[in-house]
């Protein structure tokens, strides 16, 4: 398989699993009756599919930080994928609560108001990009 037709392939894959992660993970979080009505109601916003393009450009950069990591420190696909997402969206999380810190009394404060939800964004990310480098590694 060429590389960017697995490239292509193993982001798109990555790109599923944390997006379904990722509502998984909110369904649990938020727990109310009528969550999924919701999910399919902003399926149909533009940003849901901005939110998409998001996932993408982070599974694609987590996939690229992966081989980065195996290459170069010799780790294995699974392990260098998994940190590989984590640091992709803890990047993500990071400029988002510099973004609000103002609003919410300095970046200390930022953090202790979002620290439960921010670890819960990692989760889905860590494992797609498990899975994603695996599956880089298992196409090859």
């Amino acid at each position: 398989m060429p590389r960017w037709a697995r490239f292509v392939s193993c982001s798109f894959t990555g790109l599923l699993f944390s997006l379904a992660a990722f509502m998984l993970t909110a369904f649990w979080r938020e727990g109310r009756p009528g969550f999924w009505l919701s999910v399919l109601d902003f399926l149909a916003t533009p940003s849901f599919w901005s939110l998409m393009l998001l996932f993408a450009i982070m599974t694609g950069a987590a996939l690229l930080t992966a081989r980065a990591l195996v290459k170069l420190c010799g780790l294995p696909a699974g392990v260098a994928g998994g940190v590989a997402g984590c640091v992709v969206a803890g990047a993500y999380v990071l400029f988002l609560m510099a973004s609000h810190a103002p609003d919410w009394g300095g970046l200390a404060a930022a953090a202790r108001r979002s620290w439960i939800d921010s670890a819960l964004f990692l989760l889905p990310f860590t494992l797609g990009g498990s899975l994603t480098a695996w599956l880089w590694e298992r196409l090859d």
